[in-house]
């Protein structure tokens, strides 16, 4: 998932944040910023969220080149390009990524349908040292994409086209950044083309695949639990030939996935298990698609993977974000999160991004967000509509609807998630 620019941060950045969550301020930040860009997009996909809303307005650079020079004043660690539109739509986005840059904020990560990623961004991107590219290619072939994102079918050949340049520019640079990753949207009519979605993605050559799912699907259109059964037979033939190797994550927005997930996750270990320590060797040598520096960090990676995962079964994991991260519509408005942009706290083009940070807006939302946090179940969660903090935010309630960017970006940092569930943990108890 998005790492949203946490490996930036440092230690004391980390300490700033856990201070702001335990008495409900901000001690510092915003550490990380999203941007969009844009509001346009070239594509019109069906399942699109924010058509709704969107204009046709751009970022203008000179706002955003005041909002950098802020960011730098600030402390902030780094931004991420994405949007209700296209970032790529943006008229002068590689002037963009070249102003983050000069003012010693680099982009963490760029999500773009990929149309627009021509040799230009490309090479901005890598010589800015972007982290990573977060590529919504959505299917496996051409007729699906056509029908999913409703353009032409040659659309899909000319954004694998630009993944796959971007891949050999930075094969060619020998330098390993941006991780180049793709995200597929499974629903109901492509969910037999999953073999497909991955077979792609390894004939581009990228880093990684997120599996995720459509959001807001009227009924109609939603799985069955027929379909959602093939689904999980195609997921998992994947994982048993990837085994989280390239594979980052899997979701849906439309439905929880995680017990399907965990039962197929059980099933592939007990066939791994049944072999002995011999038999395992030989098997991960034998593979000729890896290199060996790979298979060597793969397997810490999932011994670290089996830590985390017994961690956040056994504590919550509360949303962050108001210490962490502010988001940047195009037309200057600032939401509550990236998740929930119909609340709209400030404007970038009235205020500086000290004055909304520290303003009443974000100091009322992190006042309810710690307040629901520390106090656990016993947060009523009839205040969500006075506070703007619902139970899918601040996990107060164990069987809340999970917000899939609560604590993705950060799960991966035991040590934080360690001192965290501390905090939390003894604060709740103490009520």
């Amino acid at each position: 998932m998005n790492s949203y620019g946490w490996s930036r941060l440092n230690r004391r950045d980390k300490a700033a944040i856990l201070r702001g969550v335990r008495d409900g301020s901000a001690h510092g930040g915003p550490f990380h910023v999203e941007i969009h860009p844009s509001s346009r997009c070239g594509l019109g996909c069906f399942f699109c969220s924010t058509r709704s809303w969107r204009t046709s307005e751009d970022l203008p650079l000179k706002t955003i080149d005041r909002l950098a020079r802020e960011m730098r004043g600030l402390g902030t660690r780094s931004v991420c390009l994405s949007g209700g539109g296209e970032p790529l739509s943006h008229p002068h986005i590689s002037d963009v990524v070249a102003i983050l840059a000069t003012n010693g904020v680099p982009v963490s990560h760029l999500t773009t349908n990929g149309q627009g990623l021509d040799t230009v961004i490309a090479d901005a991107l890598i010589e800015t040292g972007c982290d990573e590219v977060i590529v919504s290619l959505n299917c496996g072939d051409e007729l699906s994409y056509a029908a999913m994102m409703r353009t032409t079918p040659a659309m899909f050949s000319r954004v694998s086209g630009n993944i796959a340049a971007l891949v050999e520019r930075r094969r060619r640079g020998r330098v390993r950044r941006p991780s180049v990753i793709l995200q597929y949207l499974i629903y109901r009519d492509n969910v037999q083309t999953v073999p497909a979605m991955y077979e792609h993605a390894r004939s581009l050559g990228v880093d990684g695949v997120i599996f995720n799912g459509l959001s807001f699907l009227p009924s109609a259109m939603r799985m069955t639990p027929a379909e959602t059964q093939v689904m999980a037979g195609h997921l998992e033939a994947v994982m048993l030939l990837d085994e989280y190797r390239r594979v980052l994550g899997i979701g849906s927005f439309e439905q929880d996935l995680s017990g399907m997930v965990e039962r197929i996750e059980a099933r592939i270990g007990d066939a791994r298990n049944r072999l002995n320590r011999f038999q395992r060797l030989r098997a991960t040598l034998a593979r000729r698609d890896f290199t060996l520096r790979e298979k060597w960090n793969h397997h810490w990676k999932m011994r670290r993977s089996v830590e985390i995962r017994r961690h956040l079964r056994n504590n919550v994991d509360p949303c962050i974000r108001p210490w962490y991260s502010m988001t940047v519509r195009s037309d200057g408005t600032v939401p509550v999160c990236c998740a929930r942009q119909e609340r709209i706290l400030a404007d970038v083009r009235a205020s500086s991004i000290s004055e909304i940070w520290y303003g009443s807006g974000f100091s009322r939302l992190r006042r309810a967000m710690g307040h629901a946090i520390r106090q656990g179940p016993a947060w009523p969660a009839d205040r969500a509509a006075a506070s703007g903090v619902e139970s899918r935010c601040s996990a107060a309630v164990s069987d809340a609807g999970h917000c899939p960017f609560r604590s993705s970006y950060f799960s991966h940092d035991l040590h934080f998630l360690r001192r965290l569930a501390t905090m939390v943990g003894s604060e709740v108890g103490a009520h």
